[in-house]
């Protein structure tokens, strides 16, 4: 590994981001834009630390930023045709994150489960039409609320992961230019 340099650090960068695709490409059944696991996360961190050695890819909240293997989405989306359902919806619904927050909610979570059972693609992009509608609402409401930190985004998919690696990097490179 590098010493430290930005150079070094964006050429170190460039290559996790095709080891990690090319691990998940290797995995059976993964379409690139699929909702990813804890589990699958840890694989890939055991991997690139071997591979690669540590590096900030291995950062430990990286991982508590991807849901878990029983967390309510995920479960539905590796249940049979889910994956092929919520992908599908969630291509059209700007990602998992709506369905998520749905997942939170008994009665929403009943409807979510349902509509992904029966492969009604065109209802669960209803549904979460409707709950980003309901979000938008509530912030416009919260708008003149006093502002709070706010958490770093869920991570839902492969590149969201890849894209919070780089801010990680972005941090080390800055530090190294300092």
């Amino acid at each position: 590994m590098g010493e430290g340099t930005p150079n070094d650090i964006s050429k170190e960068l460039a290559i996790i981001k095709e080891s990690s695709r090319r691990y998940f490409a290797s995995m059976g059944g993964y379409i690139e834009g699929d909702l990813i696991a804890k589990s699958q996360i840890e694989e890939l961190r055991d991997y690139l630390r071997i591979t690669r050695g540590n590096s900030v890819a291995m950062h430990p909240k990286l991982l508590g930023r991807v849901s878990s293997d029983q967390a309510r989405l995920v479960r539905l989306f590796y249940k049979e045709s889910g994956a092929e359902t919520l992908r599908a919806a969630a291509e059209k619904s700007n990602g998992y994150e709506v369905f998520d927050r749905m997942c939170h909610q008994t009665k929403r979570f009943a409807e979510l489960a349902d509509a992904v059972e029966r492969g009604a693609i065109e209802t669960l992009i209803q549904m979460a039409a409707q709950e980003s509608q309901k979000k938008s609402q509530a912030e416009q409401e919260k708008k003149d609320a006093p502002k709070r930190r706010t958490k770093p985004p869920r991570i839902y998919t492969l590149e969201d992961y890849l894209d919070a690696v780089a801010v990680e990097f972005e941090k080390k490179a800055a530090a190294a230019a300092k």
